[in-house]
This record gives C-alpha cells, structure tokens and sequence, in this order.
C-alpha cells in the first residue's frame, strides 16, 4: 500500500538494451538515455528542492 503523502511519477524513457546497430551506434543510443535521465533528475531537483 502506498502512502498518501507518496508523490510518484513515471519518467519514460527509451530502452537502450533494444538499441540496434554496431556497438557504437548502440553506445550512443546508452549515453543518450544515460543523460536524458541526468538532465530530468536535475530539473526535479531544482523544482523539488527550492
């Protein structure tokens, strides 16, 4: 059961292990979800914690 002051929200993301390609195409494919992430944790930082 989930408490009631819980804020939960979902983030999508691509999933890098689906990538095709050669090993660097699927390498970028893994940066770019790598920061996407980065970028949207910073940004609910910054909103969360003013």
């Amino acid at each position: 059961m989930t408490s009631p002051h819980v804020r939960r929200e979902h983030w999508g993301f691509e999933d890098p292990a689906k990538a095709t390609g050669t090993d660097e195409e699927k390498w970028t494919v893994f940066q770019n979800v790598r920061d996407a992430i980065g970028k949207r944790i910073e940004q609910f930082v910054a909103v969360e914690l003013k």
